[in-house]
């Protein structure tokens, strides 16, 4: 056998056209030997194979960037959460829009709806007070992801929550003693 057919563009080649290779073999007596043998794939379109995947990576890196740009927006986040709810179960994602959680979050000013804790949104993960999207009934019992459902949280309360339902405290209101004190007029 001088000369074998490429499985990629179809065209008989001699065996010096294709890359020889070797395993490390053991017999089942225990005694190893190395076995030789030729792809299927000349070294031609196997060198294009590996260009077009260096491609596909940096196309694929440039894709990571910027869905990672775009994750650190409020859209993204809230896309990402919708996506998240459709993987847990959920039938369809209802939007949560990005004025409802905006209007959630001055609901409870910026605090945990479990422990008042003061939020922030840029923060590492394990930070007690990084905001999280908190299901007060979790996707995975059958709650859905709407205004309804969405309460900001602390990492550490929603860590501690897990699958069980807490109900969040009442929003803070004007009587509330971490109310903000009301502009003079």
């Amino acid at each position: 056998m001088d000369a074998k057919v490429c499985t990629t563009c179809g065209v008989e080649k001699p065996l010096s056209a294709y890359r020889q290779r070797s395993k490390n073999r053991t017999r089942v007596s225990g005694e190893s030997y190395v076995y030789t043998y030729y792809p299927n794939v000349c070294a031609g379109c196997e060198d294009q194979d590996r260009m077009a995947a260096a491609r596909t990576d940096d196309g694929r890196r440039q894709r990571q960037t910027a869905n990672a740009k775009y994750e650190n927006t409020l859209r993204g986040w809230l896309a990402r959460m919708a996506h998240d709810y459709t993987v847990r179960g959920g039938r369809h994602a209802p939007e949560l829009t990005e004025d409802e959680w905006l209007a959630l979050l001055d609901r409870y000013q910026g605090r945990c709806a479990y422990c008042r804790r003061p939020l922030t949104g840029r923060a590492r993960v394990g930070d007690p007070s990084l905001l999280v999207l908190d299901h007060v009934v979790p996707v995975a019992s059958g709650g859905r992801h709407d205004h309804r459902n969405v309460v900001p949280s602390c990492w550490s309360c929603n860590s501690k929550k897990g699958q069980r339902i807490w109900g969040p405290r009442l929003p803070i209101t004007a009587a509330h003693p971490l109310a903000m004190p009301s502009p003079a007029p």
